[in-house]
């Protein structure tokens, strides 16, 4: 089989060619702090501007031909507040809350 796009699972060089294709998701406009770990983000922001953040990551997304995963994304709320609606990034489910 001919691979059109990617690198072979298991190569020396793809988390390499990873980490360079998303390095610039740091550069969009977050209000907050983004953390890189191999094919892991956290984005810690304060509840006002998580909307907005996601919309960024998103339209990142987009941009660079990748999806994100909603169900293995998760949001941890610190503080006693709840959202006052749930949060969703595909319209269909809603974020799952993690407490730890």
């Amino acid at each position: 089989m001919r691979t059109l796009a990617g690198v072979p699972q298991g190569s020396r060089l793809g988390p390499q060619l990873f980490n360079l294709y998303i390095n610039d998701v740091k550069d969009c406009a977050f209000r907050g702090k983004v953390y890189l770990y191999a094919d892991d983000l956290a984005l810690v922001v304060g509840r006002r501007n998580l909307e907005f953040n996601l919309n960024l990551l998103l339209d990142w997304a987009g941009r660079n031909k990748l999806t994100i995963n909603a169900s293995e994304t998760k949001l941890m709320l610190l503080g006693a507040e709840q959202p006052a609606c749930p949060i969703s990034i595909d319209q269909s489910k809603p974020l799952e809350i993690v407490r730890e």
